[in-house]
């Protein structure tokens, strides 16, 4: 199984997720390759257990903030799971886990977080990065979990990533380093961006 570091959490799986950064030690959530037939379907639908279909790509299990359970479809190609993975499968751990999350990227402006909220293909990820290349440190570029305390709120850094298309970076950033087609064809780009530290925001 491979270990990963994202949302302070290690997460372990039995799929590759080349977004993340490699770890160590026993894991707080885990992905694994399950079959998934319709009577597995929760009976009831809560926040604890969530079971969904992916469209075209997989079935879905998410349970208690620790274990996703995905069953893709034969055709689907491994490099459509790790996004999914990390999208939306992760938003519904971390809100098991009991965190606001919001559809947001961030960056750290005057040790404040500032998120930018907007539907997909607002500019979210093009404005966190023009910030980014203006030298504010990137928080997320898609998932924001927030820690809400008595005391304040706490928002919780990804993975250092930026997803954008190619020609959009080379306009703001073209120096960040290119990683890889998020999928394959002419669609969005992989980035690699540093992270500040937890204990800056």
């Amino acid at each position: 199984m491979h270990i990963y570091n994202a949302y302070n959490l290690r997460i372990g799986s039995e799929i590759e997720l080349p977004e993340l950064c490699p770890a160590e030690g026993a894991p707080d959530v885990v992905v694994r390759l399950r079959s998934l037939p319709l009577g597995d379907r929760p009976s009831k639908v809560s926040l604890s257990e969530v079971f969904g279909n992916l469209t075209g790509i997989a079935q879905v299990l998410i349970r208690n903030g620790q274990e996703i359970l995905l069953d893709p479809l034969a055709e689907t190609p491994s490099s459509l799971l790790s996004p999914n993975i990390l999208g939306g499968c992760m938003a519904v751990i971390l809100q098991q886990r009991g965190y606001l999350v919001l559809h947001a990227s961030s960056v750290v402006i005057g040790r404040q977080a500032v998120a930018f909220l907007g539907r997909s293909g607002a500019g979210k990820s093009t404005l966190a990065t023009a910030f980014y290349a203006q030298g504010y440190p990137l928080i997320t570029d898609d998932v924001l979990p927030v820690q809400i305390e008595s005391i304040g709120s706490q928002v919780i850094p990804s993975f250092p990533r930026i997803k954008l298309w190619p020609e959009t970076l080379a306009e703001i950033a073209p120096n960040l380093p290119k990683l890889s087609p998020i999928y394959k064809g002419p669609h969005k780009w992989s980035y690699l961006a540093s992270q500040p530290q937890l204990e800056d925001v």
